[in-house]
């Protein structure tokens, strides 16, 4: 049978899967506890019946005790039999609180948990989209100064074509008027 101090020193195991405690393991502690439970409240049933055996009229025998005797037993196990039922009904009562404490302690870890892991991934998220960003901008930075290059390029080359073209019709020129005057 559970005791409170068992309840109050049960570790959990955590799980691989996910962050907080194994489920099995969970319920199978809380169905020991229903048990410890129905136990304690079959054990109350059971001394209330013996109460009210105990309370029943005797038959009156010669070698039986006397009725201030009978009487001072029936007030014993009164007692008794109120003060198991009051401890069990204490028991019960902290083994409630204390399963709801830890169900409660379970499930803010848990939820705690999960928030830090969110938050480690919107972190990391966000890291990888700036840089993301970086590289974008560092590479439009590169093909801008590249075409900027073959702009200078072109321009450079497109200058030479003009000077050789006009080189070509001085030449043609000087050589057409050679030809003329040698004709």
């Amino acid at each position: 049978m559970l005791t409170p101090a068992d309840i109050e020193t049960k570790q959990f195991t955590t799980t691989r899967i996910r962050e907080g405690y194994d489920q099995d393991e969970v319920d199978e502690y809380l169905d020991r506890i229903s048990d410890d439970m129905s136990d304690l409240n079959e054990t109350v049933a059971r001394l209330e019946k013996e109460l009210r055996a105990a309370r029943a009229p005797v038959p009156h025998d010669s070698g039986a005790p006397t009725m201030a005797t009978v009487e001072k037993l029936l007030v014993v196990a009164q007692r008794t039999a109120d003060q198991t039922v009051a401890e069990a009904h204490a028991e019960a009562g902290t083994v409630r609180a204390e399963a709801r404490i830890d169900a409660d302690r379970i499930i803010t870890d848990a939820t705690q948990n999960a928030e830090r892991l969110i938050a480690k991934a919107e972190s990391e998220a966000d890291g990888i989209v700036s840089a993301a960003h970086t590289e974008r901008e560092r590479k439009i930075h590169d093909l801008e100064r590249r075409e900027s290059e073959l702009s200078a390029s072109v321009q450079a080359l497109q200058e030479r074509e003009t000077y050789y073209r006009q080189w070509l019709r001085g030449a043609l020129a000087a050589f057409e008027r050679e030809m003329k005057a040698d004709a």
